[in-house]
């Protein structure tokens, strides 16, 4: 099953070392819940369906730190005010 779960989380995360990775926290998460006692009824449903959440999540990670350094970039750019935020803030405190 292994490799079953390998071929899948490559596919997902296109990276051959990010999928070796996803494999064993999948398989480490596995096995955290059996040592606490828990029995899933399907097991190979069960630790595909985590390994399939763990690629997403590592998507929107990367997805949030590629948006992030643009963002960032883009306010370096921007020209300075001269105001802080609290003087440049629009709203009233208790309104």
């Amino acid at each position: 099953m292994d490799d079953a779960l390998y071929r899948t989380a490559l596919r997902l995360s296109g990276d051959p070392a990010m999928a070796e990775d996803l494999v064993q926290e999948a398989s480490r998460r596995a096995y955290r819940t059996f040592a606490a006692g828990a029995e899933p009824d399907n097991f190979r449903a069960w630790i595909f369906r985590i390994l399939t959440n763990l690629c997403i999540d590592h998507g929107r990670r990367k997805a949030a730190v590629a948006s992030g350094l643009t963002v960032s970039n883009e306010v370096e750019h921007l020209p300075a005010t001269g105001q802080g935020p609290a003087q440049s803030c629009q709203c009233t405190a208790g309104a």
